[in-house]
């Protein structure tokens, strides 16, 4: 399912399984994760086609050898998995599926690489390294080992439950992975042996799993169903593509190369329609090739102004009006106009400076203040901090600053500059840090991003309500926080998904219909997302070029579109009523988004 490589995020279905009166789907995936790999196993309810729950399980042992994570047993009724090493479900979990109640540990560790239930349901078994141990349903589950001749990779018991057929590893091939990141170099089995393994007769003899005739499991709840019922029509509406904005020659000339080798530009890396409706694209990319802001009429269809060179520096900053980059100045990139030039202990990135998108101020960081600095750079007064600031964000006329302390100071920047401070309580220093904050258009919410510790692991984004400092929601935005809502859209917990967080009701509101997103190769790619400003309309597009967009309070599928080619950016207008996606080969689409009937 993914060209034979497992390290691009994909989830990779490995087992599935029906429940014992067939109305629910047991999917167990291989999801590949920032430095191993995970596994889930998802409960679906077939006739609505709505997700009912989701169990982490671990991953095998100690090698990569694909495996499933969970057996089914009890005819459906009985579920096994290895719970996750994070949570309380550590070790082998079984779970009845006829019954509403939470799975249950076996004192089994917490590695299992492969697991088997009888299909009576009078046990389980769970292997690891060259050892299985049998557990018993009807008795003290007491676990009873056995030795294997070598590690298995997969169990399957025999109808009647009395033995078990193991497959063992005897010989691997690696697959050319170099990175040597345990769980993603899935290895090929070049060598195996078939044993049979017989059951203790202690558990075999004992009464089978009983089930009520009418026994069904437990239906969806209100709040899975309100999150999910998002349909996908048999024939979408198509969206109306009303423009192609396609670069000129002037735009993808290089005056100073002759020859023409670089008389290309980089593709759109952000775009946004301003208020009088014309819409702006940063064309921007780590290459040789052209990059800069080009304005565009949308009723000539023809850019009105643009400036582009062969480069620009890696930190770009949204600016009013276009964008400025951070390399040796802090220019506007339409102007060229320079608001500062870098110290030489300055970085080049986003912890020095950063703007306002709204008004198109810039801010420096300094000892005890800030530079301020007016959408022409002109230099404003400055803005006076209580410590030394370790990130800092601006949105809408207010800035943000978070201190060592954990603690946060927000600004309602004015003629007085009146400034409030929230004790988020965030735990930092010795080794943990902050950085990357976001603020809400109204200034009610942060979002913190936290680094892994060692440098080399996920960073984990949080939202805050400051007034309460509470945690309102996880997960990094995928487009910034709406002018006129307190809404995120964030990828969901497995690929091809996305999710919507309502920071007003602290909940995730809708989770979206899976959109397949996969290269060529057949490798798997994330999806890029939008929402309207006032946080009603999401618009998803994937890597093959397929938009789609959904009104999240009606539930409502409004229409679908392609692009021809592959996305790589996305923006609504002010009013919802436009959608841009800007292509790879430079090329911006724009679809006319009706509201739904």
């Amino acid at each position: 399912m993914s060209n034979g490589d497992i390290s691009t995020g994909s989830g990779i279905p490995v087992s599935i399984g029906f429940s014992g009166d067939g109305q629910t789907l047991i999917v167990n995936e291989w999801y590949s994760r920032f430095y191993d790999v995970g596994r889930g196993t998802t409960i679906w309810d077939i006739k609505e086609g709505i997700e009912i729950s989701t169990r982490t399980v671990a991953p095998p042992n100690g090698d990569n050898a694909m495996r499933a994570g969970h057996a089914l047993g009890g005819k459906g009724w009985l579920l096994a998995y290895t719970g996750d090493w994070v949570s309380d479900n550590t070790g082998l979990m079984v779970e009845r599926l006829d019954q509403c109640d939470s799975p249950h540990q076996l004192p089994s560790g917490g590695y299992a690489d492969t697991v088997a239930a009888d299909p009576l349901g009078r046990w389980v078994a769970a292997t690891e390294d060259e050892k299985i141990t049998f557990f018993g349903m009807n008795s003290d589950k007491k676990g009873y080992a056995l030795a294997l001749p070598a590690k298995a990779i997969a169990l399957v018991p025999h109808p009647d439950g009395r033995t078990v057929f193991a497959l063992m590893i005897a010989d691997t091939r690696r697959n050319g992975n170099e990175h040597f990141i345990f769980g993603r170099d899935a290895e090929a089995v070049t060598g195996g042996a078939l044993y049979r393994i017989p059951v203790p007769a202690s558990f075999w003899q004992s009464p089978p799993l009983s089930v009520k005739e009418d026994a069904t499991h437990c239906a969806p709840t209100g709040a899975s169903r309100l999150q999910q019922d998002f349909k996908v029509p048999e024939k979408p509406v198509e969206l109306a593509v009303i423009a192609k904005l396609v670069p000129t020659k002037e735009m993808t000339t290089d005056s100073s190369n002759p020859n023409g080798e670089y008389n290309q530009i980089n593709p759109p890396s952000e775009l946004y329609f301003a208020q009088e409706g014309s819409l702006y694209a940063l064309y921007h990319a780590q290459s040789d090739l052209r990059s800069g802001v080009a304005v565009w009429d949308m009723q000539a269809k023809s850019p009105v102004h643009f400036k582009f060179k062969q480069y620009v520096g890696d930190t770009t900053f949204r600016l009013k009006e276009g964008w400025g980059a951070l390399s040796e100045t802090l220019q506007n990139l339409l102007t060229g106009k320079p608001f500062y030039k870098l110290r030489d202990t300055e970085r080049q990135d986003n912890s020095t400076a950063i703007s306002d998108m709204d008004t198109g101020e810039v801010f420096r960081v300094a000892e005890g203040h800030f530079e301020r600095y007016a959408s022409n750079g002109r230099r404003l007064k400055d803005v006076k901090t209580n410590g030394t600031a370790i990130a800092f964000s601006a949105r809408n006329g207010r800035l943000a600053a978070l201190y060592l302390n954990g603690n946060v100071q927000v600004w309602r920047l004015g003629p007085r500059g009146e400034s409030k401070t929230y004790k988020l309580g965030l735990k930092l220093g010795d080794g943990d840090w902050a950085e990357e904050l976001a603020l809400s258009a109204d200034g009610r919410y942060l979002r913190v991003a936290f680094p892994n510790a060692s440098g080399d692991g996920p960073t984990q984004y949080v939202t805050y309500r400051l007034s309460s400092a509470k945690p309102v929601g996880d997960g990094q935005l995928l487009a910034p926080f709406p002018g006129r809502a307190n809404r995120g859209v964030v990828a969901d917990t497995r690929p091809h998904r996305l999710a919507v967080w309502d920071f007003d009701k602290a909940e995730i509101i809708a989770r979206l219909p899976r959109h397949r997103s996969r290269d060529k190769s057949g490798a798997s790619q994330p999806l890029r997302a939008t929402l309207s400003d006032d946080g009603r309309l999401i618009a998803s597009a994937s890597y093959d070029g397929l938009i789609r967009v959904w009104d999240i309070d009606a539930h409502q599928m409004i229409g679908e579109g392609r692009t021809g080619g592959e996305v790589t950016a996305i923006a609504f207008d002010l009013t919802g009523q436009r959608l841009a996606a800007g292509r790879k080969d430079g090329e911006v689409v724009v679809f006319q988004v009706s509201a739904p009937e």
